[in-house]
């Protein structure tokens, strides 16, 4: 009997260890937008790019990319130094390949940078459309951890269905 009820506790806990990951990780991804659409509305300014380099390597059959971006910029007279890129893109697959090819080549390239904050800057790197789709992939890890934790918890006997079986009166 305690082993079952061991069992049926450890099961309970890692399905809601599951939906406590996905709840974190879609809620991360979720303030990251957020931000992003943010960064869209900042103020622009023209940035020169200091360097623009590719990093790439192979593991088991897929090629990832690595940005390493800066670029310098001006505001009210004063210059600031930043690399960032939103949606943060500086290392995966395709996408970062395809920005590296787009900004090889310009000297130039349009910033937003922050108002309250001039020397926190983004080159704006496209769409969220990826990033929704790992809110949702995640919000589907946090529902699978619950139901399963629940569907385990209420299937597996407890001590009642015990005592009630071995007829055992208190």
């Amino acid at each position: 009997m305690l082993g079952i009820m061991l069992i049926r506790t450890l099961v309970f806990a890692f399905g809601f260890c599951f939906a406590g990951f996905g709840l974190y990780t879609s809620v991360a991804e979720f303030s990251r937008i957020l931000h992003g659409y943010d960064v869209a509305q900042w103020p622009t300014v023209v940035a020169t790019i200091n360097t623009c380099e590719l990093e790439q390597w192979a593991e088991e059959g897929t090629t990832t990319y690595r940005l390493d971006l800066g670029y310098s910029y001006t505001v009210d007279g004063t210059t600031h130094h930043a690399g960032g890129i939103h949606p943060v893109v500086h290392e995966g697959g395709e996408p970062v390949r395809s920005l590296f090819l787009a900004l090889t080549g310009h000297q130039k390239v349009m910033v937003c940078y922050n108002p309250n904050n001039p020397s926190e800057a983004y080159l704006f790197g496209g769409g969220f459309t990826r990033h929704w789709g790992v809110v949702f992939g995640q919000l589907a890890f946090f529902t699978f951890g619950v139901l399963f934790s629940l569907v385990v918890h209420c299937a597996l006997p407890s001590k009642a269905y015990f005592a009630k079986r071995l007829a055992v009166v208190r």
